[in-house]
């Protein structure tokens, strides 16, 4: 259970970090550039949008995307080992979240507050593990659920429910 939420974690963390690679890098004459408007209606800057580093002021190295996917992918297998999943669910699972993962970095690049941008993805989050119970046994799914509640308790006090 922990493995998966982590794997989801990752999966996530890693989703979101491609959202922001396909944006390409930013120059310093753009919005966020010295002077230019920086998005969330704070003044422009280097990290900003068209800033150093691209949006949101961070380039992820291709070595480093490398090593997530590495990453990821090794999680999943401790998972799927733990969960004793067969190799068709891994292969659905793998399917939902990678159709997850476009949505997740298709909201968190919008435009707007990190509240609601939160509250949708955590509705999508909601959708793939709803697709995932499909796929795994009751008591699959049960340990993947108590995984998850394990590794919420180490985010710490005001981490919040994900």
């Amino acid at each position: 259970m922990k493995k998966l939420t982590l794997l989801l974690s990752v999966a996530a963390l890693g989703t979101l970090s491609v959202g922001a690679l396909a944006q390409g890098p930013g120059g310093p004459g753009g919005p966020g550039g010295p002077g230019g408007p920086g998005g969330h209606g704070r003044p422009g800057g280097p990290g900003g949008p068209g800033g150093p580093g691209g949006p949101r002021g961070f380039q992820m190295s291709p070595e480093m995307r490398k090593q997530m996917e590495q990453r990821r992918k090794e999680e999943f297998a401790k998972l799927a080992k733990e969960l004793k999943m067969t190799p068709d669910q891994q292969k659905k699972v793998i399917a939902i979240q990678t159709a997850t993962m476009p949505q997740m970095r298709k909201i968190f690049m919008a435009p707007g507050d990190m509240g609601s941008k939160r509250a949708a993805m955590q509705k999508v989050q909601a959708a793939s593990m709803a697709k995932i119970q499909k796929v795994l046994s009751p008591e699959q799914f049960k340990k993947l659920q108590a995984k998850m509640a394990e590794r919420r308790q180490f985010r710490g006090p005001g981490a919040g429910p994900r």
